[in-house]
């Protein structure tokens, strides 16, 4: 499993985004996760959902080997290397999160770019994907950095909502 991306960008998500990132770009159904990893529907919406319910230890290997990618494992990787210092979010306004998300479809442009530039003669090589994986994982990152921020934003909007309620 090769990164394509910075795992830095994953410092300081929440892990339940870490593992919905991982899910969705295995390109898997629910129905594909559930069989592959025997799990039944509530034990897979659980995993997803924001109420801390995780795979067991012995399940995160294979969890990573079904998804076909390891982010859940460098999550966990990146937030031991922050250790016990808080993790700084990037606000998001409303103002910061178009340009955010103009950032990365810039990015999204740039592997447009590439891939034009790919099969012009009609054929992908060797450097050619690794240029498009380089390019997508850039989008990636900024998608994961996004994520996080703006699952940060979420966890303090529920947190006041529970304590004003």
């Amino acid at each position: 499993m090769e990164d394509f991306f910075d795992p830095k960008s994953l410092a300081g998500m929440d892990p339940t985004d870490a593992f919905k990132a991982a899910f969705s770009i295995s390109g898997l159904t629910e129905k594909q996760l559930m069989e592959r990893m025997g799990w039944k529907l509530d034990k897979t919406r659980r995993t997803f959902a924001t109420g801390r319910f995780f795979p067991s230890f012995e399940e995160l290997p294979k969890f990573c080997v079904v998804v076909g990618n390891n982010i859940v494992v460098q999550w966990i990787q990146m937030n031991v290397l922050l250790g016990d210092k808080p993790f700084e979010h990037r606000n998001i306004d409303c103002q910061n999160l178009i340009l955010r998300v103009g950032e990365m479809y810039s990015e999204v442009g740039d592997v447009g770019q590439q891939a034009a530039l790919a099969i012009q003669d009609g054929e992908l090589d060797l450097n050619e994907i690794r240029r498009l994986k380089k390019e997508s994982g850039q989008v990636a990152g900024k998608a994961f950095e996004i994520i996080a921020d703006l699952g940060a934003i979420e966890r303090e909007l529920k947190k006041k909502n529970s304590e004003g309620a």
